[in-house]
């Protein structure tokens, strides 16, 4: 049967086409799928999925009907695809994904793997997530990737790492080989250069004075520091918890790990000309780029050819020309009152995301403890990172251990992680305090901390609900960590800290939770240098 919409849709395409005659013009079979349509008829959706004029829900009708009848001409399916790669709106681009992702044809695959790259970062993710839900389309991602049709740097570290964890095995064994092979995206001549110049650049203190005027120099044009520069690239305030190393990589490496909102859009024009920037604003008239020194160009939707999503960083490279001297002075500045902090990379020991609910079911999206923003926030004079998951290798920005009952997603989750560290550390701080299950009338066992000491000692803490932890939407507070205001949404954070006893370099910390039905949570972790504080009850 045909719905009162199609009717419409159809109708409404020629005047002079009754409902009486429609099922002669269009055919369905007992299941209702759409095996044949007129050759008038294919014309009529196309000049209507084509028509800016015409309402988003017409067009998405227009284009659903073209998706179910590609059967009947070999020109559909080529058309759709061309229409995706046009300006159209991200509610109109997710319909006919999901139109197309729900064909299970196979011959969608490799055509809409054509298109990723020109897709709105919505509508990216979306089609990504199509791609990956069937082995067969997925292969057609890793077709695109071998024969360098597809650039890994486009897909981050997020998606390459659920290539890599792909629900088919053999799936999954391919992506590990082919993005081994690629080298997950990164580049190994930088990883040699940023070996030779981080034991030159770690051998002395570098001036942060000097620092600042080389800066000033070289990146200020597109960062702001302190109140000062532009800002074009991330801000840099608290950048130093990173340190050295993790800097260095960065500055030397820049499209290594790239946010979607730093992401570069190469436009081409009608006129013949191109333009590349980071999008800072997009509506149904145009865009405007943001690039280099701040400058912004706006650009008429109606004058936009193609454009694609490099995933490259607008960030130069080549900064080594630098040299070590004045990359040691530069990152002596980025330091700047961060120094005696220093983030803890959990990139890792990530076990899931924030972007879908972390307890009971990966659907139930606002059970989590998703970052107000990402990069560095400062809680109780201490910056923590919080990275965001398409920049980490995992695809991961947070820490649930195992907690609830079985058929919960938080069940399924490891009950131990192991951190590795590297130096020594006066006291951990922490913006965790959190857990799936975690109210209960009296204290019980939520997560353990151990840390293991290059001499061989150790240190054990045992963290309880009603003391440290508390259930993650819960408005009542606890003892012995602080809520931490602003830097999650809807639900909350805390705040504590755990004087280290030992001052031998620390080689890893291992998180545990007590498999009791409680699932603790870890936003972050920074350590700093200065004496051992002895644990107290903060302010509620």
């Amino acid at each position: 049967p045909i719905d009162e919409a199609m009717k419409t849709l159809l109708t409404a395409s020629d005047p002079a086409l009754s409902a009486s005659v429609l099922p002669i013009a269009v055919a369905w079979d007992s299941a209702g799928t759409l095996k044949s349509i007129t050759a008038p008829r294919i014309g009529a959706l196309l000049t209507l999925a084509n028509n800016s004029e015409q309402t988003d829900a017409l067009r998405s009708s227009a284009l659903r009907a073209l998706v179910h009848s590609r059967a009947a001409d070999t020109h559909i399916l080529p058309a759709v695809m061309s229409l995706l790669r046009a300006k159209l709106s991200d509610a109109l681009l997710l319909d006919v994904i999901a139109a197309l992702a729900a064909t299970g044809d196979a011959a969608v695959g490799k055509p809409l793997v054509s298109v990723l790259p020109e897709l709105s970062a919505l509508a990216q993710s979306a089609a990504f997530d199509a791609l990956a839900s069937r082995a067969e389309w997925t292969n057609a991602v890793l077709d695109a990737l071998e024969s360098k049709q597809l650039d890994a740097r486009l897909l981050g570290p997020s998606r390459l790492s659920r290539l890599r964890r792909h629900p088919d095995a053999t799936t999954a064994e391919r992506a590990s080989k082919v993005i081994a092979a690629l080298g997950s995206g990164t580049d190994p001549k930088k990883d040699e250069i940023i070996a030779q110049l981080l034991p030159q650049i770690s051998a002395k203190p570098g001036d942060a004075v000097r620092g600042k005027a080389a800066y000033n120099a070289a990146c200020a044009l597109c960062h702001k520091l302190n109140g000062e520069g532009k800002e074009v690239g991330p801000v840099l305030d608290g950048i130093g918890v990173h340190g050295a190393e993790e800097l260095l990589i960065h500055i030397l490496d820049p499209s290594r790990a790239v946010d979607n909102e730093h992401r570069t859009w190469s436009i081409a024009l009608k006129n013949g000309t191109f333009a590349s920037g980071i999008i800072a604003r997009e509506n149904d008239r145009g865009l405007t780029l943001r690039l280099p020194g701040g400058v912004e160009q706006d650009i008429k939707a109606a004058d936009i050819k193609t454009r694609q999503d490099t995933g490259l960083s607008l960030m130069p490279e080549g900064f080594e020309a630098l040299g070590a001297d004045a990359l040691r002075d530069i990152l002596a500045y980025l330091g700047g009152g961060s120094g005696k902090f220093r983030a803890v990379n959990l990139a890792r020991a990530f076990t899931t995301d924030t972007l879908h609910g972390l307890y009971q079911s990966r659907d139930a999206v606002r059970d989590t403890v998703q970052p107000v923003r990402y990069g560095v926030v400062t809680v109780e004079g201490v910056p923590f990172s919080l990275p965001d998951p398409n920049t980490t290798p995992t695809g991961g920005n947070v820490i649930v251990l195992k907690g609830g009952g079985k058929g919960t997603f938080a069940n399924t989750l490891p009950q131990r992680v192991e951190i590795p560290i590297g130096f020594a550390a006066g006291n951990l701080h922490f913006l965790s305090g959190v857990a799936g299950w975690g109210n209960s009338p009296r204290p019980r066992p939520a997560m353990k901390l151990t840390i293991f000491h290059a001499d061989g000692t150790t240190q054990r803490e045992e963290l309880l609900t009603g003391e440290v932890f508390i259930d993650y939407p819960s408005g009542d507070e606890v003892p012995g960590s602080k809520r931490a205001h602003g830097v999650v949404k809807n639900t909350h954070i805390r705040y504590f800290a755990i004087p280290v006893a030992a001052r031998s370099p620390i080689v890893k910390i291992v998180l545990e939770s007590y498999d009791n039905g409680i699932a603790p949570t870890t936003l972050a972790i920074t350590t700093d240098n200065e004496a051992p504080q002895p644990r107290r009850k903060p302010d509620a």
